[in-house]
């Protein structure tokens, strides 16, 4: 993350933390106006709502919590999860590239495969990791495809197309694989090419 995105996001972390410790006081005054609490209750409910606006404001700050005598390093434990992360989903892409592909069943014309594909990219990017893990899933794009247009002309060109009812052996390559199969390729090859 940039450090123009971190100073506006802690911007935003003040403003938030300000405007509920406001609103906060406000709502114990009216708790106090109307009797439901004594003045004393009103100080303490002010002073907690000032430390925990603190302890919001500066908790991207803090870098170790002591909880009785055992000190846990947030920093490191920060660090070792996202290593470990990294390594969990390079065992996937790896997972997926030596999978079988299952391609030629029946009508089944793309590969099983590339959904899951799809869906690890997105974790991988949610979780801020694809910079680290891009040469892995463009591999794996690269492998996909590769299978993915191979198992295809085989269909095509060695085997008779699968046979279907409604439409002729043309009709079928043109209605209902074709439009798949182009579109699994179109959206690899953009994933390789970004």
């Amino acid at each position: 993350m940039s450090k123009s995105k971190k100073r506006y996001l802690n911007l935003w972390r003040e403003i938030l933390a300000i405007i509920v410790v406001l609103a906060s006081m406000y709502y114990g005054y009216w708790l106090l106006s109307v009797s439901l609490i004594t003045s004393s209750d009103f100080l303490t409910w002010n002073i907690i709502t000032w430390l925990l606006a603190i302890a919001f404001i500066a908790l991207p700050r803090i870098s170790e919590i002591s909880i009785g005598g055992n000190v846990i390093k947030l920093i490191q434990a920060t660090k070792q999860a996202q290593s470990t992360l990294k390594g969990l989903f390079r065992a996937q892409l790896v997972m997926l590239r030596q999978t079988p592909s299952g391609f030629r069943s029946s009508l089944v014309t793309v590969d099983p495969r590339v959904e899951p594909f799809f869906d690890l990219c997105e974790e991988i990017a949610k979780l801020e990791l694809a910079d680290e893990l891009s040469a892995d899933m463009v591999q794996t794009a690269q492998e996909l495809i590769q299978t993915h247009v191979t198992n295809f002309m085989d269909m095509l060109f060695m085997h008779k197309p699968p046979k279907d009812e409604f439409y002729s052996d043309d009709e079928l390559i043109q209605h209902r694989v074709m439009p798949d199969v182009k579109d699994v390729y179109v959206r690899l090859r953009d994933f390789i090419c970004r």
